[in-house]
């Protein structure tokens, strides 16, 4: 199959590799987080706050990647179904 839409192509590789990188970013920094708090803020900062506060922050990454999957995927979706431009068609 030969695509002679590179535009298409070009948008298509955006919206991929974006998410993609995305999605790396993510799940590097929730597993990099412990839930021990550090030396430099023991006597200032709550340790079981602080515990409960990487727990909240790893579920909402975790959720936050879930809803961009499924963004991406329906954007994709519409734009090889020609939702987009069928909206145009109707605004103009």
């Amino acid at each position: 199959m030969i695509v002679h839409n590179y535009y298409l192509l070009a948008v298509l590789a955006i919206l991929i590799g974006g998410y993609i990188v995305n999605f790396i970013i993510e799940k590097l920094d929730i597993s990099h987080a412990s839930p021990l708090l550090p030396r430099e803020f023991e006597g200032y900062y709550d340790a079981v706050k602080y515990r409960d506060s990487q727990g909240y922050h790893k579920k909402q990454v975790q959720f936050s990647l879930a809803e961009d999957a499924f963004f991406t995927c329906g954007i994709i979706i519409s734009i090889l179904a020609g939702w987009f431009n069928q909206v145009d068609v109707c605004v103009r």
